[in-house]
């Protein structure tokens, strides 16, 4: 519309660059915006082709841009005849729908009945209306190939009593192309989505049927590669599988924005997950390692509203920690590479297995504490590279720690323990990524979106992740947590809390909190 010239961007580029969103496993447009305003820019097709998959790192190269966004705007709308204008005032417009029922589409005009049960769960670009024999329609691209629907469209029902897909929703968006201000002539109420926007209902918050639950099963056995030892098992397996599946629907029906679906660990038991995929040690059981800051060393103002270490490059790529309990390592690592870059501005990948193998108070892949193995990269005077100490996802048979490959040493860690959530965001606004202990259990099903309290606020503190970072969508604020079960987990290997005052945030206030002081 402002160039006069039609070009395919790059549809890849943000399934690999955009952090909020979760790759393959979905997100949202307004998020895709903001990611490519903050790279600055989207390259074409051609330069970054699409490969149906996420790959290992985003391959963004700011000299093949083609296009630039200066903002983008959300749409709030409150009737069919207000998009109708907006939509001929505008240009095409992304928008969210309940698209279950397209799924035997084939063509023709869809009606209202076909699509208006369940949560808003596609993503699709609307171009166009019409009318046909005194029915008004909307023209829809949908990106399921021009072999499907009317070469790749369709067409749904029009008016201000219909449902029409569940369209009118606050996900409702377009970009700014740098350079363009015509928008800001637009019908009201329109908001900047850079700064945040209540979209979490394109969330795909699915209900699971058990009569499809076999197949489910045996799609979870190929997707994550699951081999059990004889039918015994697998039934056993299944068994757990149809509980966890009733366990998600609940927690989605009990949910406002966090998304519970399939996940590499729905085979499990709530107790096989902890023992195997969490690992933090009660502070009571051992001494602490690290001392406690003074209360001058925890600043009281001077944080933004929003802040993610991610953007800072102090940050490494997401690790999986596998069936081993060291999760303690893992946050502990994450904490010094985040302050060693912070102070040399160089991301380096630090070993967890030095630690799960070094560290003789902790207890390897059985479990261990955060400031005991900080405390244990003091007493071996630094600490190695993944590389030069590559993680083996169990304990080796003895320390192999050579001082002469040591990357970081440390002058000390600090604990903290903050009595408010207030404290928390300019402690990690002023500090850098911080080792934390919390309650997981609410992960075990956890795809996506904004966890509540009431889903991870019971049972003692058994897992530790690193805080990188608190925002707000909408009026919800949210903490950013790095976990270490795979980039493939969650929202490509992180998640959001609810954040508050009065709130549990899956119990992080407590004195498990530390970081190191990098030499």
């Amino acid at each position: 519309m402002k160039y006069k010239e039609v070009v395919d961007l790059s549809p890849q580029q943000i399934v690999d660059c955009d952090y909020e969103n979760s790759g393959c496993g979905g997100g949202l447009m307004s998020y895709a915006f903001r990611t490519i305003k903050k790279v600055g820019g989207i390259e074409t097709e051609a330069d970054y082709p699409y490969q149906q998959s996420e790959s290992d790192s985003c391959q963004f190269d700011v000299s093949k841009v083609k296009a630039k966004l200066s903002d983008c705007v959300a749409f709030n709308l409150t009737s069919q005849e207000q998009l109708k204008q907006l939509l001929y005032k505008t240009g095409p417009i992304a928008i969210a729908i309940q698209g279950t029922g397209l799924q035997t589409y084939t063509g023709g005009i869809f009606h209202d009945e076909d699509c208006d049960k369940g949560y808003i769960n596609h993503g699709v670009l609307l171009v166009g209306y019409g009318v046909e024999k005194d029915q008004p329609f909307w023209i829809v691209k949908n990106s399921w190939g021009d072999k499907w629907g009317e070469k790749g469209y369709f067409r749904v029902v029009r008016g201000d009593n219909l449902n029409s897909c569940k369209m009118l929703n606050d996900a409702m968006c377009s970009a700014i192309v740098a350079g363009w201000q015509e928008y800001r002539a637009v019908m009201s109420p329109i908001f900047i989505c850079f700064f945040g926007l209540a979209v979490s209902a394109v969330w795909s918050a699915y209900t699971y049927r058990f009569e499809d639950a076999e197949k489910l099963f045996e799609e979870f056995i190929e997707e994550f590669g699951k081999e059990y030892e004889d039918e015994i098992e697998k039934q056993y397996r299944f068994e757990i599988f149809v509980k966890n599946l009733q366990l998600i629907n609940k927690l989605n029906e009990e949910s406002d924005h966090a998304v519970h679906g399939i996940t590499k660990f729905v085979d499990l038991t709530v107790e096989e997950f902890r023992s195997m995929h969490t690992g933090l040690k009660p502070v009571s059981d051992f001494i602490y390692g690290c001392v406690f800051a003074p209360d001058s060393a925890i600043p009281d103002k001077g944080a933004p509203e929003s802040f993610d270490w991610r953007d800072h490059n102090v940050v490494t790529s997401v690790k999986d920690q596998g069936s081993c309990g060291s999760c303690y390592a893992f946050s502990a690592v994450g904490n010094i590479e985040g302050q060693y870059a912070m102070k040399y501005r160089e991301l380096v990948d630090l070993s967890p297995q030095q630690i799960i193998d070094c560290d003789y108070v902790s207890q390897g892949c059985l479990g261990g504490f955060m400031s005991l193995a900080l405390q244990s990269v003091l007493e071996t005077i630094g600490i190695e590279t993944e590389a030069d100490y590559p993680y083996k996802m169990a304990p080796l048979d003895d320390c192999y720690f050579e001082r002469a490959k040591a990357k970081v040493t440390l002058a000390t860690c600090y604990g903290y323990n903050l009595t408010s959530q207030e404290q928390l965001k300019q402690l990690v606004y002023k500090t850098g990524p911080i080792s934390i202990a919390i309650q997981a259990d609410g992960l075990h099903t956890y795809t996506g979106g904004i966890l509540p309290d009431k889903q991870c606020n019971k049972g003692y503190v058994n897992h530790a992740v690193l805080l990188v970072g608190y925002g707000v969508e909408g009026n919800k604020p949210y903490w950013i947590i790095k976990n270490s079960w795979g980039d493939k987990w969650g929202e490509k290997g992180y998640f959001r809390v609810v954040r508050g005052e009065n709130l549990n945030s899956c119990k992080m206030l407590n004195p498990d909190m530390c970081s190191a002081v990098v030499d």
